[in-house]
C-alpha cells in the first residue's frame, strides 16, 4: 500500500478538531501516519448543526499545514440527530431510484431540494401478503452534507465521504472485535457534552445510544450518565435471547484517566479498559501518542480506507 491510500479522519467537536491519518499495510492492518489535535473557539456550530465557515475554514487550514503531503483526502461525519432512519416498505419490485426517493420525501420531513439519502436492502421477509422489498433509508439534508464539503474544499482537502457519527464508532468496534477477539464487549465514548454506548455486531444483535453527559451526582455519588449507562447495560442483558457484555472499551475525549477508569470498572461491575488504539496500530511512522481521546476522529479514517477499498472492488 502506498501515500495514495492514506485517508484523514477528522473530527470536529465543539472545543476541539481532532485528526487521525492511516494507510493499510496489510493482512487488515494499519499505520498512522500522524495525529493532532487543535483547539477551537467557543460558537463554532451555529443552528441546525451548521459550522461557522470563517472560523472553520481557518482551523483547517492550521491542520493542513501540520499534515504530512498526500493526507489530505478526508473522511468525516455529521452528528447522529441530525440523521434519519427508517424502514420503508414497497410495494412493488419495479420501483426506480426517483420512484423510491418520491417515497422517502412523503415520510421524511426534509424539503425535496435539500434531501441527501441513501438505502441498503433489508432483510426480506416474506409474507402471503406479497408485498415489494423493504429497505432500511438513511436521510439527512443536502445542505448540512454541502456545509461540510465546502468547509474542507476551501481548506485545500479533498472530502471523500461524510457519514454519521454512529458508523464511525462501529467500525472502531468492529476493528477491536476482530484484533482482540472480544465480540461481546462495548464501545463508551466520553464527550464533553454527550456520552454514547454502542456494541456494533449483527444488524438484529447491534446497539447504539447516546446521551447528554450530565454531571450531577446521585445519592450513590455517582454521575447521572453512569447511572445512565448502567440502566442501558441492564436494558440490553434484558432482551429476550441472553446478551453477553464481557467488558467496556472507554475513548472519547471527554477524559479517559485511571481514575475513571476505576470508577467505572466499580460502578458497572465490568472490566473496563481505554481503548488501545496504539496498541493495535503501527505507530512507527510517527512520534506521536495516539490516546483513546482519538476515538472517533480514528474510526472516520478506517470507514474512509473501507469505503475506498469497497469502490475500487466494484470497479474492479
Amino acid at each position: 500500500m502506498g501515500i495514495s491510500s492514506r485517508v484523514t479522519g477528522v473530527d470536529i467537536g465543539h472545543y476541539s478538531i481532532k485528526a487521525v491519518t492511516l494507510t493499510p499495510t496489510h493482512h487488515d492492518m494499519y499505520s498512522v501516519v500522524f495525529c493532532a489535535e487543535l483547539l477551537v473557539p467557543c460558537g463554532i456550530f451555529a443552528d441546525n448543526h451548521m459550522l461557522d465557515y470563517q472560523k472553520i475554514v481557518k482551523k483547517l487550514k492550521e491542520l493542513k499545514k501540520t499534515l504530512p503531503v498526500f493526507s489530505y483526502k478526508v473522511a468525516t461525519s455529521i452528528p447522529d440527530s441530525a440523521v434519519i432512519t427508517k424502514q420503508l416498505q414497497l410495494d412493488s419490485y419495479q420501483l426506480s431510484h426517483l420512484d423510491i426517493k418520491s417515497h422517502v420525501q412523503e415520510q421524511l420531513p426534509f424539503l425535496s431540494e435539500d434531501l441527501s439519502f441513501d438505502y441498503i436492502p433489508s432483510v426480506e421477509v416474506h409474507s402471503s401478503t406479497h408485498l415489494g422489498p423493504r429497505y432500511q433509508v438513511v436521510a439527512t439534508r443536502q445542505s448540512l452534507i454541502a456545509n461540510r464539503t465546502s468547509l474542507l474544499e476551501s481548506a485545500g482537502f479533498t472530502p471523500l465521504m461524510v457519514n454519521q457519527q454512529a458508523n464511525s464508532l462501529s467500525a472502531v468496534w468492529h476493528f477491536l472485535a476482530q484484533k482482540m477477539g472480544q465480540q461481546h464487549w462495548f464501545i463508551l465514548e466520553i464527550g464533553l457534552t454527550q456520552v454514547t454506548l454502542c456494541h456494533g455486531g449483527a444488524d438484529e444483535m447491534s446497539f447504539y445510544q447516546t446521551n447528554t453527559r450530565y454531571e450531577e451526582l446521585t445519592d450513590s455519588g455517582r454521575p447521572l450518565w453512569v447511572e445512565w449507562v448502567e440502566q442501558q447495560i441492564a436494558m440490553y442483558r434484558s432482551g429476550a435471547d441472553v446478551r453477553r457484555i464481557d467488558g467496556i472499551w472507554v475513548g472519547g475525549g471527554g477524559g479517559c484517566s485511571a481514575q475513571l477508569l476505576h470508577d467505572l470498572n466499580r460502578w458497572l461491575a465490568l472490566p473496563t479498559k481505554a481503548i488501545p488504539i496504539d496498541q493495535l496500530c503501527d505507530m512507527r511512522s510517527t512520534q506521536l501518542v495516539l490516546s483513546s481521546n482519538y476515538t472517533a476522529a480514528f474510526g472516520m479514517a478506517l470507514s474512509g480506507l473501507h469505503w475506498m477499498r469497497t469502490r475500487h472492488a466494484l470497479c474492479n
